[in-house]
């Protein structure tokens, strides 16, 4: 728990670092593209919790685990694919940019929901379809961030068009869902408990950085946020729920695998 502390100070005074250079002072903007860059640094933040998939767990909890890794790692290679669109790719003000990185939340939020869907199986007789269709919606998400980066400027999320508020929709609703569905598993497997509670601020944190991310061109046009407070906002929330994510990924895990040894 002492290391978990440690863990938890250290990225909060990492997260407060970053705001205090990004709002207080000049330096960031002496590197072009630096918000995105130190992204990345998360994003390698979130792969060292790889190993979690070597450790023993009891079934379905191992399934749990593995699907939420997989939402982390989505969630986190977001922003790697953001990055290098950014940079290389020619897509600085295509909007489709700001849509991908929504949809990879997408994706990870759909993920949470099928890890959670294995553990509530166990103990309810559930429609075949709360898991198939999660898992189908992946695929498609994945499918629409390859489009995005084939045609890049084949949609819009300005306020006259109808996409950005069916996103709103599809993100409210699976945020919902999916923390529904992670109150019930915390009343029905205690173990799971200590990794749940930090499950529960990654789904506000995901839901409110993909709507930032959807909602950029109505948050621009008709509230006035600029285009730099809407990509700052949105990366000091993604790098929060990464930080969230790796600390969920450090002692909560190590003890749900402890406790299938016994």
């Amino acid at each position: 728990m002492r290391r978990h502390s440690i863990a938890l100070i250290a990225l909060l005074a990492v997260n407060a670092g970053i705001f205090a250079l990004a709002e207080l002072t000049t330096w960031l903007s002496w590197v072009p593209a630096s918000i995105h860059g130190i992204a990345i640094l998360f994003v390698i933040l979130a792969l060292t919790r790889l190993p979690v998939l070597w450790k023993p767990y009891d079934e379905p909890a191992g399934r749990f685990v593995r699907w939420m890794l997989f939402a982390l790692l989505v969630f986190a290679g977001s922003h790697a694919i953001e990055f290098f669109t950014f940079r290389y790719g020619g897509m600085e003000y295509a909007d489709s940019r700001y849509a991908n990185v929504g949809n990879a939340y997408i994706v990870s939020l759909l993920a949470v929901i099928v890890g959670l869907e294995h553990i509530l199986r166990r103990y309810y007789a559930r429609p075949k379809m709360l898991l198939v269709a999660p898992v189908i919606a992946i695929a498609g998400g994945f499918v629409a961030i390859a489009g995005f980066l084939w045609w890049p400027h084949a949609i819009s999320l300005g306020p006259s068009s109808s996409l950005p508020y069916l996103y709103t929709v599809l993100v409210l609703g699976l945020g919902i869902f999916g923390f529904v569905n992670l109150l019930e598993v915390k009343r029905l497997q205690p173990k799971l408990e200590g990794f749940a509670r930090h499950m529960d601020v990654v789904l506000v944190l995901v839901v409110a950085a993909a709507l930032i991310s959807v909602l950029y061109g109505l948050l621009s046009e008709f509230f006035g946020f600029s285009g730099r407070q809407l990509v700052y906002s949105a990366h000091y929330v993604f790098y929060l729920g990464i930080s969230v994510m790796y600390l969920a990924f450090g002692e909560p895990v190590q003890a749900l695998a402890e406790q299938s040894k016994k």
